[in-house]
């Protein structure tokens, strides 16, 4: 059985064209990253996942929504335009997706979480550290500000 939410985008699917353009830019890039996969969210929408964890994912009106935890979740609400999660405010973030320049941040945000993800997921710590410096590079200066330390190490 369907959530009932899923219909509620389901609506936005059908009614905002470009949003779901931008939604397919995200996957597209973002499932070129080694072992992620996206798949159908039951609320609607695209899921993105590490092997078997979820980093992200992103409803058909653009809500982009990510657990990060309690304290990484206060440091990134301090941010521009990134809001609290509807139902788990104190360790999710929602990032709305409704133009192209949301694009950058959206995949940023989504970097980083795999990135947490994936520096759990491996015992080789040197060349997991060369591949954090180069991709940690690759986020905007305010949110590697804030993701520098502690998470990074």
């Amino acid at each position: 059985m369907m959530h009932p939410a899923f219909f509620y985008h389901l609506f936005f699917k059908v009614t905002r064209p470009a949003v779901q353009k931008l939604i397919g830019r995200i996957e597209d890039q973002v499932t070129t990253w080694h072992g992620l996969g996206s798949f159908p969210h039951p609320m609607g929408g695209k899921a993105f996942f590490f092997h078997e964890t979820e980093i992200g994912h992103v409803h058909w009106n653009g809500n982009l929504d990510i657990v990060f935890g309690r304290q990484l979740t206060s440091e990134l609400l301090t941010l521009d335009r990134i809001q609290q999660h509807r139902f788990v405010p104190d360790r999710a973030i929602t990032f709305p997706v409704l133009k192209d320049e949301d694009i950058f941040l959206a995949i940023s945000l989504l970097r980083f979480s795999y990135l947490l993800r994936l520096r759990n997921t491996y015992d080789d710590v040197l060349m997991m550290e060369t591949y954090l410096e180069k991709e940690v590079v690759k986020l905007p200066g305010d949110l590697k500000k804030i993701l520098a330390y502690p998470y990074m190490e």
